[in-house]
């Protein structure tokens, strides 16, 4: 078959993107396969070719014709053309489908053994409850519905996330809960696994005893500071007014080097970049960045949300998906000694695992949320553990019947759509369609590439050449040398 001819069989796949590098070289990926390419100027023409159904040579010779063949051949396994039948959307809404409906062999569970906090951070957007300390009734139920979960599925893994409230205000619940999962583990031949989030002021050398080295040594733990000592301290108090930085402080030294710990900065539109390096220059040199023991310590900037009703009043100081997109880009370049975002964009079945239907958020009251913001909201409740999920619940209707892959939906026809699949369904369902509904990668692709290619380039050496196809090389690298956001 002639090359025209072979060129006419396949269509470009309407996720490819292309940006330069180093004014030289050009980077393409394709976001429905993961694909990429490497490609200095002449291999970046003969792909445009090829997607435009362009002849790539005009010579009859044999060995011209067989090169010719075989690099439309690569361009058409790494997903950059796509045969004309082939339909992209569709493929998509199979996997979503299947990531939504199929067992899943991994159960995840987020559970508040409290709503209530011993801090009263004005921002926060949780639904506290200071009398609202998990029952031994709804403990009952709780594991009762992670049994149930377990064999369903016949799952292969339980994984826990505690969050609140303040999970260490009901440390002894959290304590009971884990060693009856441990239970359920030994019983159903289950591994277990569990991660905390915390404000940190409760630990104590007791409880970091008992998380790091009891029968399940928890994954990491994750610790939250609002800036610099003087912005955290006159925002992040205790309920008698307290600042809390240096007690933050003293915690994070106490963890170094016995667990792996995210420390969450939480940023809005009022901070500068310069004070939030203020925070990340003073926890370097603290010696609270890096590697101890083999236990990594690291950071990461979060922004604020008004993404409940308890925290709109903080909507003025949030700041847009694309404004802290450049303000993250901007601290991380300036903060880091490397490449900071450099996690490869990866295609997903799912925005957020909690649309799959192992994975379900339980406050302390029992009541079943979708979603780990939604805890503690009644009226966002699925239902309770306590009692079987009926589908005369609005909510969960409503989250059954999510689909924002919808033929004609913004999603449908978004570029992004194999590497953010449709965004936080949770924002969408109460807030409607927003920049803020979307996936950060919108606004990070092109230097996540960029920095990728870095990587890439840098742990194996090589020289920029001809094409490389690099993908996998690059995720093999990070998982060796523990690369992250």
């Amino acid at each position: 078959m002639n090359e025209a001819k072979q060129n006419h069989k396949f269509k470009p796949s309407k996720y490819n993107w292309c940006f330069s590098y180093h004014n030289e070289y050009d980077i393409w990926f394709n976001g429905f396969t993961q694909a990429a390419i490497l490609a200095d100027s002449q291999t970046s023409a003969n792909i445009k070719k090829v997607l435009n159904s362009e002849k790539l040579s005009d010579s009859s010779d044999p060995v011209v014709l067989r090169q010719t063949q075989v690099f439309t051949n690569m361009m058409h396994t790494a997903g950059f053309i796509i045969d004309c039948e082939f339909n992209e959307l569709d493929a998509l809404r199979i996997r979503h489908l299947n990531g939504r409906i199929v067992k899943n062999y991994d159960i995840g569970l987020t559970i508040a053994p409290t709503m209530g906090c011993n801090l009263d951070c004005p921002y926060c957007y949780a639904f506290k409850d200071p009398n609202s300390r998990m029952s031994p009734s709804i403990r009952d139920a709780v594991v009762y519905f992670a049994e149930k979960l377990i064999q369903h599925n016949k799952a292969e893994k339980l994984s826990v996330s505690w969050v609140g409230g303040e999970p260490l205000v009901a440390f002894d619940v959290l304590e009971e809960l884990t060693n009856r999962f441990l239970e359920l583990c030994s019983k159903y031949d289950c591994k277990y696994s569990h991660y905390l989030t915390t404000n940190g002021v409760l630990l104590n050398e007791e409880i970091i005893e008992k998380i790091t080295k009891g029968p399940a040594p928890m994954a990491r733990i994750q610790i939250t500071l609002d800036g610099p000592r003087d912005i955290h301290d006159s925002k992040r108090k205790d309920k008698t007014g307290i600042s809390t930085y240096d007690r933050i402080i003293e915690k994070l030294f106490l963890l170094r080097g016995e667990m792996n710990v995210d420390i969450r900065i939480n940023v809005d539109n009022t901070m500068s970049c310069d004070q939030v390096l203020e925070l990340t220059a003073d926890l370097y040199s603290k010696d609270l960045i890096g590697f101890y023991n083999e236990k990594r310590m690291s950071f990461y900037l979060a922004p604020l949300s008004a993404s409940t009703e308890k925290c709109q009043q903080q909507s003025n100081v949030c700041f847009t998906r694309p404004e802290f997109s450049k303000f993250a880009r901007e601290v991380y370049k300036r903060a880091s000694p490397g490449p900071r975002l450099v996690a490869f964009p990866e295609t997903k079945p799912l925005f957020c695992g909690l649309l799959s239907r192992s994975s379900y958020a339980i406050d302390s009251k029992g009541r079943i949320a979708k979603c780990w913001e939604a805890m503690g909201n009644s009226k966002r409740s699925i239902g309770n553990v306590a009692k079987p999920l009926s589908l005369r619940s609005k909510v969960l209707r409503e989250w059954l019947l999510h689909d924002p892959l919808i033929d004609g939906s913004d999603c449908s026809k978004c570029k992004y759509l194999p590497i953010c699949m449709g965004g936080c369904p949770e924002v969408l369902m109460t807030q409607g369609r927003t920049p803020d509904v979307c996936d950060h990668i919108k606004w990070e692709i092109k230097e996540r590439l960029t920095n990728a290619t870095e990587v890439y380039l840098t742990f194996t050496k090589h020289r920029l050449g001809n094409t490389q196809l690099f993908n996998k090389i690059v995720r093999k690298e990070f998982a060796k040398n523990d690369a992250h956001i």
